[in-house]
């Protein structure tokens, strides 16, 4: 299955008049790579913001949800499981988990298992504010030694 470059053109044109709030790429889950290729052009051209994956319950395995979030960054919002409306569920990761790899036991383990905490750095102490000096009274000063006085010499 191959991409039309003039229509990807006409729709990257039509996305830009629009200008509409979200954006989905819906793909056929059985189709596999070309599927994944369809949607990595869509989304260099669109940039959408979530898939729908149709024929979910015709594949297990899961490879093309898992490559078109890992391509796009992009959740995939809803898997269809049949041909009536009410077959579009949400996609849930717990029951694709199961359903591609036929247990939750392994996921629910990662679960309980947290990671070790990385260590805070220790603050580095802020240096105490050391005291204003108390300011050193200035001398008073010492009086200038009056001589003393010298006798008045006696008449004699």
């Amino acid at each position: 299955m191959q991409t039309s470059k003039n229509l990807m053109e006409q729709i990257a044109k039509i996305t830009k008049v629009v200008n509409p709030d979200m954006k989905i790429f819906v793909g056929d889950s059985l189709a596999g790579n070309d599927t994944v290729n369809q949607a990595r052009e869509f989304f260099e051209h669109v940039k959408f913001n979530g898939s729908i994956l149709t024929k979910g319950d015709a594949d297990a395995r899961g490879g093309a949800a898992l490559s078109i979030v890992k391509i796009t960054s992009t959740p995939i919002l809803f898997v269809g499981v049949g041909q009536e409306y009410p077959d579009l569920i949400p996609f849930d990761k717990e029951v694709f988990l199961k359903t591609v790899f036929g247990s939750l036991d392994d996921v629910e383990i990662t679960k309980s298992v947290k990671p070790e905490p990385t260590p805070e750095p220790e603050p580095t102490p802020e240096p105490e504010p050391t005291p204003e000096p108390e300011p050193t009274p200035e001398p008073e000063p010492t009086p200038e030694p009056t001589p003393e006085p010298t006798p008045e010499p006696t008449p004699e």
